[in-house]
């Protein structure tokens, strides 16, 4: 990459300190907070590439949380309510359709360093506040193993 481009998708709400996850032809948000009056949301969109869609919501409100992975395998994990109440701990993953809570961060943390690898198999977080500074490194790794449960 030399430089960036503007392309006319806009998102469907406005908002800033949002999870990401995916590629430029396939991507999804989730979170975030629109000012004012600070409030963070659960609001979740996709990407197609052309146009972004509004998808099914986070189980929790939450802004600055970090994400990872594709449009149809991402987590979004971290963060913190608004106005900054409480700081989560805990880890959402997405399949394309819905979220599913998954397991908690050692350390609750917002406005942290990420590291991913995709889909979301292996992520770091790094620092963050706790509300103080943390200098906390943890590694998110998911089994890549689906299961299908059948009921008859």
């Amino acid at each position: 990459g030399t430089a960036w481009t503007t392309i006319s998708a806009t998102v469907n709400s406005a908002r800033q300190y949002v999870a990401a996850a995916g590629t430029t032809t396939a991507a999804v948000i989730a979170g975030g907070q629109i000012p004012p009056p600070y409030t963070a949301y659960a609001l979740c969109e996709s990407f197609n590439g052309t146009a972004w869609s509004v998808a099914n919501v986070l189980n929790q409100n939450r802004k600055f949380p970090r994400g990872n992975g594709t449009q149809t395998a991402a987590a979004a994990y971290g963060g913190n309510s608004a106005p900054p109440t409480s700081i989560y701990d805990d880890t959402e993953l997405f399949d394309g359709t819905s979220w599913a809570t998954s397991a908690n961060m050692a350390t609750p943390r917002d406005q942290f360093g990420s590291a991913v690898t995709a889909p979301q198999m292996t992520a770091l977080a790094v620092g963050g506040e706790t509300p103080s500074s943390t200098d906390a490194t943890e590694e998110l790794a998911l089994s890549d193993t689906v299961e299908t449960i059948t009921s008859t």
